[in-house]
């Protein structure tokens, strides 16, 4: 009878949702799908993995055992860790554009289980990737120096984010405004286009192109942002929206562009390019990619010289000629 009240909390627990384990001996734990001819039972089963390594793995077989047992990662056939609740929690928050509130959540869930960040393919590497994704969705650029700088390497990083973490060092160098480094960062990285996804090449070259505009070459720093966009390939992205207005603050500094703006109220003939380009990224922003966004101001007045392209008539199709009848009356086959 002396186990009753534990099995009776562990009955409640589970009842109500709570995690025993954690509620009870406050030391945080994830499941993992695990097999080994050193476990007491065979096939797959449940272990409850609190910390260890790429050595040694420190579990427990349930959520109310008190202490962790060990075993050699190495003794292991089967080690698939499960999507814990609160990872997927800021996935939902994140994949709803609530970078904020997920930022948070991913700092939190790295923080709890920090003890886990050397097990192989392990979430806290993931939660912190994510939340340095949200810091540069917020364009926090010192905390996203931060956050590369301290990223947890403390086991090999799974490979789906191995690489896109390279195509992040760029964009810790914004908050201090290194221009000639990044630029000499994304060189290198640019030797090698086919390691990088779409969305890697649009933060290499949004970066690229903060770069080139702080060194004052406002062209080549507008076509990587026009890179950057197209590598979004339209997706909401706070990247892509940025990047399409900073490309409408150069062109908007161009002499041409303030003397016409100063001296004409709308379009005109003698436009200048740079102007018609402002006034149609203005327009792509807000009535196509990005409606839900409110603009300042400064760039809702570039909409008075937006022209809408004409459409080319289409050429008038050619009759085509009548068949002659054949010899035989019908027309021939």
């Amino acid at each position: 009878m002396k186990h009753f009240p534990l099995f009776l909390t562990a009955a409640l627990a589970a009842v109500m949702g709570l995690d025993v384990g954690q509620a009870q001996q406050g030391q945080p734990y994830l499941r993992v799908k695990a097999s080994s001819s050193d476990l007491p039972r065979g096939g797959i089963i449940d272990i409850y993995v609190v910390g260890g390594n790429r050595n040694a793995i420190l579990y427990k077989m349930n959520q109310v055992q008190v202490d962790a047992q060990q075993l050699p990662y190495s003794r292991f056939t089967t080690f698939y860790m499960m999507e814990p609740g609160e990872y997927l929690q800021a996935q939902e928050l994140m994949q709803n554009n609530k970078m904020r509130e997920a930022r948070a959540s991913f700092a939190a869930f790295k923080a709890k289980y920090k003890a886990l960040a050397a097990v192989p393919d392990n979430y806290v590497q993931r939660a912190a990737f994510h939340e340095l994704e949200c810091a540069v969705a917020l364009a926090d650029w010192n905390a996203v120096a931060d956050l590369y700088k301290n990223f947890p390497k403390q086991v090999a990083l799974p490979a789906d984010i191995d690489a896109s973490l390279d195509a992040l060092a760029p964009m810790a160098k914004i908050g201090v405004k290194d221009w000639k480094g990044i630029v000499a960062d994304t060189d290198k990285l640019l030797k090698v286009k086919s390691r990088w996804s779409l969305k890697d090449l649009a933060r290499i070259s949004y970066a690229r192109g903060l770069a080139q505009a702080g060194l004052g070459k406002n062209e080549e720093a507008l076509q990587e942002l026009a890179m950057a966009v197209v590598c979004e390939h339209g997706a909401y992205s706070p990247l892509s929206s940025d990047a399409i207005l900073r490309s409408v603050d150069l062109l908007g500094k161009d002499p041409q562009v303030v003397k016409y703006m100063k001296e004409n109220p709308k379009a005109g003939a003698k436009m200048p390019q740079a102007l018609k380009d402002a006034a149609a990224y203005v327009f792509l922003h807000k009535n196509i990619l990005f409606p839900s966004i409110k603009l300042d101001d400064k760039y809702e007045a570039f909409m008075k010289y937006y022209i809408v392209p004409e459409r080319k008539a289409e050429p008038t199709p050619k009759p085509k000629p009548t068949p002659k009848p054949g010899p035989g009356g019908p027309l021939d086959k």
